[in-house]
């Protein structure tokens, strides 16, 4: 598995993860590979954090490793700490620059990377003070519903839908006028923009 290779490229080059932490590792990537739900136990944030940091890898397969192994987990483990991810998601921090660069080569990953990062920020990008990185992650978005590469295109769609399953599960935040706005405004735009080149 190219997650596994990457995992231990990774450790040897910033010593990030120690024997025993490989070990674990290596569990947890034969889990994700099954198809197992992934339970966590004290000690894999660490593991974690590297993995979610090879979903901005420069290698495809390393990539798409990642994201299997984040989707397949019920939650983070409880001692990942998100605030680095929240930096690294805000206008100037890493994984923001790398989705608008990926992004802007047309390439779809950066909006399947878009689509786990909502989904482990939660109610994070639901609440008020996680509007800055709401805001961060929107203009991803937004660039994305403009892309000329139909691909991209159809991963924005996917994406968006991700963040209105995420706000659905705060009936405050569907009954706030703002919030609908935000949902729908992108969805009738596209309509209107690519109805004249639809043959009914």
């Amino acid at each position: 598995m190219a997650l596994l290779g990457a995992l231990e490229t990774l450790s040897i080059s910033n010593n990030g993860l120690n024997m025993s932490s490989q070990k674990r590792a290596r569990e947890l990537c034969n889990a994700a590979n099954a198809r197992a739900i992934l339970v966590f136990q004290p000690g894999d944030g660490v593991v974690f954090k590297h993995v979610l940091h090879l979903l901005f890898s420069a290698a495809a397969s390393v990539r798409s490793g990642a994201r299997m192994f984040l989707e397949s987990a019920v939650q983070e483990p409880k001692d990942f700490c998100m605030d680095d991810l929240v930096k690294q998601c805000t206008q100037d921090g890493e994984y923001n620059r790398w989705m608008m660069s990926e992004l802007s080569k047309g390439n779809p990953d950066s909006l399947r990377a878009w689509q786990v990062v909502i989904r482990l920020l939660d109610k994070i990008v639901r609440h008020s003070s996680g509007t800055p990185i709401l805001n961060s992650l929107l203009a991803i978005a937004e660039k994305g519903f403009k892309s000329e590469e139909l691909e991209v295109r159809r991963e924005t769609f996917k994406a968006w839908e991700v963040l209105i399953d995420n706000f659905a599960k705060s009936e405050s935040v569907l009954t706030n006028p703002k919030r609908i706005r935000l949902i729908t405004r992108p969805l009738v735009v596209s309509v209107l923009l690519y109805l004249p080149y639809i043959q009914l």
